[in-house]
């Protein structure tokens, strides 16, 4: 009988897009996928704080306030990934650096995503400001 043995590896980052726009009150999914044995575990940091933990239901999801965050592992692929899910992206709260912070006992990896809203109000207060302008310079 011939047992395979997998050596300990560092968590490496395969897969995380570095920007993301949406427009304000669209949802975005992306998704942090990582390499590593063991298994690597998988947080997300917003603005360089932990986004708070969501209460694990057995279903591998859990929401938060305005988000979703499910995992996938898999011991035999030496394979984790993690899905986070914006569900109604807000201006300016949501906006900023998404960090996918990967660890496990040999070390971690992490990757930043960059996140821009565009918010319609924003939008809309400019174009007031612009038309006030235009009328006072008259």
């Amino acid at each position: 009988m011939f047992f395979y043995s997998i050596g300990f590896i560092k968590p490496s980052i395969t897969h995380l897009n570095q920007s993301v726009v949406v427009n304000e009150l669209n949802k975005i999914t992306e998704r942090c996928e990582v390499n590593g044995f063991p298994v690597p575990k998988i947080i997300w940091l917003q603005n360089g704080k932990q986004m708070p933990l969501c209460v694990d239901d057995g279903s591998n999801s859990c929401i938060g306030q305005n988000y979703q965050v499910t995992e996938l592992s898999s011991d035999e692929n030496a394979f984790s990934e993690s899905t986070l899910s914006i569900l109604r992206t807000m201006y300016p709260r949501d906006q900023g650096k998404y960090t996918c912070l990967a660890s496990n006992s040999e070390g971690s990896a992490q990757m930043n995503m960059h996140v821009s809203v565009h918010s319609k109000c924003l939008c809309n207060l400019w174009l007031h400001v612009l038309i006030l302008c235009m009328v006072w310079c008259m």
